[in-house]
């Protein structure tokens, strides 16, 4: 079974630390080493100490080993566990176990495409279920097709069907790909397997904030923060349900927290400026995005920054942050969709004509890229072509709001008997 779980924590007191490898006459390095039964530390110097000494088969000394790579990843030695696998396969290049202990190590390292031919290699050798496992999650991370990704991943659980990181794992790749009611139901199964798995209750946590079933949310990440108390994320979900709930004020304590455990990501800063927002207070919230470090301003980071200066009426600012965001991240279309407001603001027509086209393109679900094309094809004299995207608009579920603010933009840019026809479409 795969020992990898994606959140693990260790607490290890100064008596546990300081108590014998080995304690009863009836076991052996090698016993409590393959027993996993400690912390990674203990494992580790157990696994050696087995190593070391004693007459060990190859076949033995495989097994030690494995057991020694994957303590040293459950101790976030990827690195040592890397090497460690890596001399399991230089003697025996057809190891599963060390495969896929090497795909895991490889994942954790960002060298995903590796640890995906790791897997790949492991499976076509012998399909067990952490391999099917690993193979799925890591066919999604590179960008394959998702359905083969949640197929491997059925398979690793047809073979044991409480596998509830397998289980866990299709629940983030639903919510990933929109189907957030089967991620609901990933995760929920994963809890009825363990109602102490901290990642499934994030991860229904983020699903039912999602749905907007913000109550039950609330309860979820309350759980997983008293399980893990130093966890940055789960403050930083915890900050945006708080938000979604009106309770602005809970929100920025969160955000701190969440700044306070993470002060090189950008996460906490923009939670902690979208709640001052709410609280009316925009100046401290741009003042809350003016700190952060050079070196974790990301493409979300920059896209924040531009709708709070945008919110302030700072369009030409707010038009040189989002350019940033978009320069990180091309192929993100809230970025363009973002873009393309900014430029109707400024009156620049044909920028808002070619990054609302462009968010249509990345995202044809979302309603807002073609909403924007429409509104600058009004303002371009080119009615007919917006009334196409309008009709893709509505057919993307626009808010019926937006009909409203297209009639007016129909009225400033001279149309005014179309905006009133326009009523007895829509």
């Amino acid at each position: 079974m795969l020992r990898i779980i994606l959140l693990i924590s260790v607490f290890v007191c100064g008596s546990a630390a300081a108590k014998p490898l080995i304690t009863s006459s009836e076991d052996t390095a090698a016993r409590a080493c393959l027993a996993y039964a400690d912390t990674p530390d203990r494992l580790i110097r157990l696994c050696q100490q087995a190593l070391d000494g004693g007459n060990l088969t190859q076949s033995e000394r495989a097994q030690l080993m494995n057991t020694l790579g994957d303590a040293h990843l459950d101790q976030g030695d990827h690195k040592k566990a890397e090497e460690t696998y890596r001399s399991i396969l230089e003697q025996a290049p057809l190891n599963v176990p060390a495969l896929a202990g090497l795909g895991w190590a490889l994942r954790s390292q960002d060298r995903d495409e590796e640890a995906l031919q790791a897997f790949q290699t492991a499976f076509d050798i012998d399909p067990r279920d952490e391999v099917l496992a690993g193979l799925g999650q890591m066919t999604f991370e590179t960008g394959g097709d998702p359905d083969i990704a949640l197929q491997y991943l059925d398979g690793a659980i047809a073979v044991t069907p409480n596998y509830d990181w397998a289980i866990r794992s299709k629940g983030w790749i639903y919510r990933d790909i929109g189907r957030l009611e089967d991620a609901e139901q990933a995760f929920r199964r994963a809890l009825d397997l363990n109602g102490l798995d901290e990642n499934a209750l994030y991860g229904l946590a983020r699903v039912l904030n999602d749905l907007g079933q913000n109550d039950e949310a609330l309860l979820m990440i309350n759980e997983a923060v008293a399980l893990d108390p130093d966890y940055a994320w789960y403050y930083a979900q915890r900050s945006a349900i708080l938000r979604n709930l009106g309770r602005n004020a809970q929100a920025v304590v969160d955000a701190d927290k969440t700044i306070e455990l993470l002060p090189g990501d950008s996460e906490g800063y923009v939670q902690k400026s979208r709640a001052l927002i709410g609280l009316a207070r925009r100046g401290d919230a741009l003042d809350a995005l003016k700190g952060v470090k050079v070196h974790a301003r990301d493409s979300y980071f920059y896209y924040w920054y531009s709708d709070v200066l945008a919110r302030d009426l700072q369009y030409d600012k707010a038009l040189l942050m989002i350019d940033n965001s978009i320069e990180l991240a091309p192929e993100d279309h809230w970025g363009h969709i973002q873009k393309a407001f900014i430029a109707l603001q400024l009156e620049n027509y044909d920028l808002a004509l070619v990054h609302g086209a462009e968010a249509a393109r990345l995202d044809g679900t979302n309603a807002y890229g073609f909403f924007y094309t429409a509104t600058a094809l009004v303002y371009l004299d080119r009615l007919d072509e917006a009334y196409v995207q309008l009709d893709l608009a509505v057919a993307a579920d626009l808010d019926e709001d937006r009909i409203g603010d297209f009639a007016q933009d129909l009225i400033a840019a001279g149309y005014l008997r179309d905006a009133i026809l326009l009523r007895l479409k829509y």
